[in-house]
């Protein structure tokens, strides 16, 4: 994750939209920028990556010696 911080948002709302940049097969990436609304100017910057993880194999339960 990075978050690039350009203005800060002294009072009022802010609202955040999130953007799909890309969805593959093992990884997805979203941006978010959040804006001041009071001021209508772009507070902050965020990219995101997320891995997609396979499916877990099943936990064999312990045998006794």
């Amino acid at each position: 994750m990075s978050i690039h911080f350009l203005a800060p948002i002294v009072e009022g709302p802010a609202r955040a939209k999130a953007t799909l940049v890309r969805a593959g097969k093992r990884m997805i990436v979203v941006a978010v920028d959040v804006f001041d609304v009071g001021r209508d100017r772009l507070a902050a910057r965020a990219t995101l990556s997320f891995a997609i993880l396979g499916p877990r194999r099943p936990v064999q339960p312990a045998t006794a010696p």
